[in-house]
């Protein structure tokens, strides 16, 4: 039977990781449930994340990732005359007071760093 070529399906198994640690937490998560999720077959996504910690790895920095957007669609962050505290607790208010899911998702990861040292360097680019 030849191999259905599908190259979006690491990323849509990185989003449906996300969405079952927003939904179930850490524990929630494993290969079983993200492939129940995603919609694919178990053995994909052990192929694209050996480990649980690799999943989650890629959930992590793709969550730095969208923070990164959020800090970049400010222009007055990089804005030398601008309040730089005022302007960082207004993003964050707005961040913080937006959809829960992506903050709640972005707490249990870093939260799950203290204990995986997989996590940590991660985490470390999103602080």
């Amino acid at each position: 039977m030849p191999r259905r070529h599908d190259p979006e399906r690491r990323q849509r198994i990185i989003d449906a990781a996300i969405r079952v640690v927003g939904q179930k937490g850490i524990a929630g998560l494993s290969h079983r449930t993200v492939a129940a999720e995603a919609d694919v077959p178990l053995g994909s996504t052990t192929y694209h994340f050996a480990t649980l910690d690799d999943l989650m790895v890629a959930a992590l920095r793709q969550a730095n990732e969208g923070f990164a957007r959020v800090v970049a669609a400010h222009p007055a962050l990089s804005d030398p005359e601008a309040d730089l505290p005022g302007e960082l607790a207004r993003v964050l208010g707005e961040w913080l007071g937006g959809d829960r899911t992506g903050v709640e998702l972005e707490y249990e990861l870093y939260l799950a760093a203290l204990r995986r040292p997989a996590l940590r360097p991660v985490a470390a680019e999103g602080a």
